[in-house]
């Protein structure tokens, strides 16, 4: 799937972690920055439930 997160290789561990997403006024709002604001988004709230 076409911008979401992967595992790069099936030997490497899986562990959970918390994401921050911190908002800068400043930012240049890309394509690239919009694609990984909501992967990070998405990827944030999918951890919700596992907690």
């Amino acid at each position: 799937m076409y911008g979401a997160f992967r595992r790069l290789h099936p030997s490497f561990p899986i562990f959970h972690d918390r994401i921050c997403l911190l908002y800068r006024a400043g930012v240049h709002k890309t394509r690239a920055w919009s694609a990984l604001k909501e992967a990070l988004v998405t990827y944030g709230r999918a951890l919700e439930r596992f907690t």
